[in-house]
C-alpha cells in the first residue's frame, strides 16, 4: 500500500511536469504578434501568432490586403484571390479554434514585401507600387494591395504619396507628353511611403476619383477642372495665400536697366511664377485673387516692358493671371506683403554689350580617373564626350569673337577648383558640360540645364536661355531648366558670375548617344549655346 501511494504520488508529479512542459511548448509555438500595413495596424481578431519561424493570421487579414478566399473541399486548404487577380492555394493551421494562414505564403500570392521585427513581434507588410499610366487625363497607379494615400501640389508639380508602399517598377520616369502633364516620376519618399510626382506643363486642377485606401489610385488632372477637390484625402493642403483683391497695378521705373511692377492688394497676397525666354515673359498666377470692381488697369511704362495683361486665371472665372512681356531676357525678384505683390525686373548679371566682350569658362565634366557615365553606354565614357563638346564649343565661341578658357584637359580636377577658374579669371560666364544617364537604359532622353537654386521661386535666365536654345537648335526633347544645389556651381553663389550645368543628352540612351557622338549634331548644340549667350548678352531673340 505504501509502495502504491509512492507510485501514485510519483505519477502525479510526472503528469504535472509533463503538463507544464506541454503548456510551455504550446506557448513557445504560438507567440502573439502584430501585423502592420506600412505604419497602420491591420484590423484582425484574434491576434496573429508567431511560431518561431512564421507569422500566422486569421483569414480576416485578407480583407485588409484587398484579397478574398474560397474554401477548398479539403477543410485545411483555401484558395486566395489577390486584388491583382493572382490566385494560389494556402494550407490553414488551427490555432485554438481559429483557422489561420501563413503570411509568407499569402504575400507570395498578393505581392509585396514583408519584414519581421523579433523584438517588437511585428510583421510589417508593404505593397508594391507597379507601373503607372496616364490615360484620358487620368493617372492610374496600381498597388499590390490597398494603401492609404494623399495628394498635394507645389511649384508646378502634383504628387501622390502612397503610404505603406514601395516602388517596384524599374521605370522611375514615365514620359507622358500630354498638353498638361509632361512626365511622371516614381521614387521612395521614405522607407514606408512611395511617391509619384507629376511635372505639369501648365496650371491644372485635379480630383481624386478613388477612395483611400485603395489598390488602384485614380487621379484626374485637367486644365478645365475647378479648384482642387480631394475626397478622402485628409492631408492635402489648400492654397495658403488666402483670398485678396487686386485694387491697383502700376509700373515704376528704377533706371534704364530695371523697373518694378506693383499690385496693390487688400491683404496678404500670394503668387506663383512661370518664367520664359522664348519669348521673354513672366506669368504670375494668383489663384486666391480677384480684380476689384473699379480696377482701371496698369499705370506707368518702361522701355524694356513690351506688354502687360491681367485677366482671369481659370475657366470658371476664379483667380487672376498677369502676363508681362519683355523686349529681351530679364531677371526678376518677387516680394509679397500684407498690402502688395511687387515684382522687380532687371537686366541679368553679365548682360549688355556684345558677346565679343565676354569671357566664358567651359568646364568638361569628370576627367582623369573619374569616367563619369559609362555603364550601358556602348563603351563610351562621359569624360571623353564632355571634353570633345567643350573643345568644340570653345572653338565656336572664339570664332564668334568671344574669349574662352577650358578648365581641364585629360586630367581630373576637383569640383571646388572648377568654378575657381572662372572666379580667378574674372569670367563673365561658367558653363559645365555633362552627359546624363538613367537607371534603366533607354528610359530617359533629352537635354536639361541646371542652375544653383538658393531660395524658392528664383530662376536663372542663363539656364533658361541655354535650355530653350539648345533644344530649338538640336530638336532634342526639352526636359527643362531646373534649380538644384550642385557642388560645381556652389562656389559661384557669392559672385556675379552666372553659372549653369548643361546635361547634353543621355549617354545610355541609344538615340541620344548616337547624337552625342555625331560631330554635326554637336555643332548644332554649340550653335544653340551661342544663340542663348547672344540673347542673354545682346538681347537678340531665340528662334
Amino acid at each position: 500500500m505504501r509502495l502504491m501511494k509512492r507510485i501514485t504520488a510519483g505519477s502525479a508529479v510526472i503528469l504535472l511536469i509533463l503538463s507544464s512542459v506541454s503548456i510551455s511548448t504550446a506557448w513557445a509555438e504560438h507567440i502573439p504578434a502584430r501585423i502592420l500595413l506600412g505604419t497602420r495596424e491591420a484590423p484582425v481578431a484574434p491576434s496573429p501568432v508567431y511560431d518561431g519561424k512564421r507569422v500566422f493570421a486569421p483569414l480576416a487579414v485578407l480583407r485588409s490586403l484587398g484579397a478574398s478566399h474560397i474554401a477548398a473541399p479539403d477543410a485545411k486548404l483555401v484558395t486566395v484571390i489577390a486584388a491583382s487577380g493572382e490566385t494560389g492555394d494556402v494550407s490553414t493551421v488551427d490555432v485554438g479554434d481559429t483557422p489561420m494562414i501563413p503570411m509568407d505564403k499569402v504575400m507570395q500570392i498578393v505581392g509585396g514585401k514583408s519584414k519581421w521585427d523579433s523584438e517588437k513581434r511585428t510583421l510589417t507588410l508593404l505593397a508594391t507600387l507597379g507601373p503607372v499610366e496616364f490615360v484620358d487625363h487620368t493617372l492610374k497607379i496600381n498597388c499590390s494591395f490597398p494603401v492609404a494615400y494623399s495628394v498635394g501640389d507645389w511649384g508646378g508639380k502634383l504628387w501622390i504619396d502612397a503610404r505603406g508602399a514601395t516602388v517596384e517598377s524599374e521605370a522611375r520616369e514615365v514620359w507622358i507628353g500630354d498638353s498638361v502633364v509632361e512626365r511622371a516620376r516614381l521614387g521612395q519618399f521614405n522607407p514606408t511611403t512611395a511617391r509619384v510626382a507629376l511635372d505639369l506643363n501648365k496650371i491644372a486642377g485635379y480630383r481624386l476619383e478613388s477612395t483611400s485606401p485603395s489598390a488602384k489610385i485614380l487621379l484626374r488632372v485637367d486644365k478645365d477642372l475647378p479648384a482642387p477637390v480631394q475626397p478622402g484625402n485628409e492631408e492635402a493642403k489648400p492654397y495658403k495665400g488666402g483670398s485678396f483683391t487686386i485694387e491697383q497695378a502700376r509700373v515704376e521705373k528704377v533706371d534704364e536697366k530695371s523697373f518694378e511692377v506693383t499690385l496693390a492688394t487688400s491683404g496678404q497676397g500670394g503668387a506663383s511664377v512661370d518664367y520664359g525666354v522664348m519669348p521673354p515673359q513672366i506669368v504670375l498666377k494668383m489663384p486666391g485673387a480677384r480684380l476689384s470692381d473699379d480696377f482701371q488697369g496698369a499705370d506707368g511704362s518702361h522701355p524694356l516692358l513690351k506688354g502687360m495683361r491681367l485677366g482671369k486665371l481659370c475657366t470658371d472665372g476664379t483667380g487672376v493671371r498677369m502676363e508681362l512681356d519683355f523686349s529681351r531676357i530679364m531677371a526678376y525678384d518677387i516680394r509679397e506683403t500684407d498690402s502688395a505683390i511687387a515684382v522687380r525686373l532687371s537686366l541679368p548679371d553679365s548682360s549688355g554689350g556684345t558677346l565679343r566682350e565676354k569671357l566664358i569658362v567651359i568646364d568638361p565634366g569628370h576627367g582623369g580617373q573619374d569616367k563619369g557615365c559609362h555603364m550601358n553606354c556602348g563603351g563610351v565614357l562621359e569624360k571623353d564626350v564632355t571634353l570633345n563638346i567643350a573643345r568644340e564649343l570653345a572653338a565656336a565661341l572664339q570664332k564668334a569673337g568671344a574669349r574662352t578658357i577650358i578648365t581641364r584637359g585629360e586630367e581630373y580636377i576637383s569640383l571646388a577648383e572648377r568654378p575657381s577658374v572662372a572666379i580667378n579669371n574674372d569670367a563673365d560666364f561658367f558653363i559645365s558640360i555633362h552627359c546624363n544617364a538613367c537607371e534603366k537604359p533607354n528610359d530617359g532622353c533629352g537635354i536639361e540645364t541646371y542652375y544653383y537654386r538658393t531660395e524658392r521661386g528664383t530662376r536663372s535666365p542663363l539656364a533658361y536661355a541655354i535650355q530653350a536654345a539648345t533644344c530649338s537648335h538640336t530638336g532634342m526633347y526639352n526636359r527643362g531648366a531646373k534649380g538644384m544645389g550642385l557642388a560645381v556651381l556652389r562656389g559661384l553663389v557669392e559672385t556675379d558670375i552666372p553659372g549653369v550645368l548643361l546635361e547634353c543628352g543621355f549617354l545610355n540612351h541609344n538615340s541620344d548617344r548616337a547624337k552625342l557622338l555625331d560631330k554635326n549634331w554637336r555643332k548644332k548644340l554649340c550653335d544653340g549655346v551661342i544663340t542663348a549667350l547672344r540673347a542673354y548678352v545682346e538681347g537678340s531673340p531665340i528662334k
